[in-house]
């Protein structure tokens, strides 16, 4: 009889790890929570957005070494060349380009206090606002429940400054059409800029 408990009991066990690992991990679980990405005037999260419990939103940048250039700002010693400002939702974008580096942090959202550093020594790409002509509001990277930016992470091992990389950073966005400004910290401006 004893025997027959424990098999039952590691049978039940066993139903249960198996069930934890049938691959709906994919699914994403709403906590209501979303943090806010604009400085006025943001949109709530669209159903897309995992912050809102939707489907994940999954940024798979083209190859920025490949795609158009629509301008290079440089400055002290760091440089980004802009090649996509690409609509992903109706109040989300993705700015794609390829940074060089002159230090591990060069590219972090200066003044924000947050989850800088996912790992230790590396940096992200989050230092970017943009706005758009006749709005008042900036808008900013779109950071999770735990304030980590959606954007390109540097490791310290895998990634070295100076070595152009490719980035990408969602961000908040006004909705429509129309260029939009996009300011990088590290190097300053890009003016005009289409949305595709």
């Amino acid at each position: 009889m004893r025997r027959t408990s424990i098999a039952t009991a590691v049978l039940a066990g066993s139903a249960l790890l198996v069930s934890g690992c049938s691959g709906d991990a994919d699914e994403p679980v709403s906590s209501g929570a979303v943090t806010p990405s604009s400085t006025s005037g943001a949109a709530p999260a669209p159903a897309g957005d995992p912050q809102a419990g939707g489907a994940y939103l999954q940024v798979e940048p083209g190859s920025a070494s490949t795609q158009p250039v629509i301008a290079t700002k440089s400055k002290g010693g760091s440089s980004f060349t802009l090649t996509a400002v690409r609509r992903i939702g109706p109040d989300r974008v993705v700015v794609e380009g390829l940074a060089s580096r002159s230090q591990p942090n060069a590219f972090n959202e200066q003044g924000y206090f947050g989850a800088e550093h996912p790992i230790d020594g590396g940096g992200h790409f989050g230092g970017l606002s943009l706005k758009r002509s006749g709005d008042t509001s900036t808008y900013l990277p779109v950071r999770s429940q735990d304030r980590t930016c959606q954007c390109t992470v540097f490791h310290p091992e895998l990634e070295k400054p100076g070595t152009p990389e490719p980035v990408y950073v969602v961000m908040s966005a006004p909705a429509g059409a129309g260029p939009v400004t996009v300011t990088v910290d590290a190097v300053g401006t890009f003016s005009n800029v289409p949305i595709s």
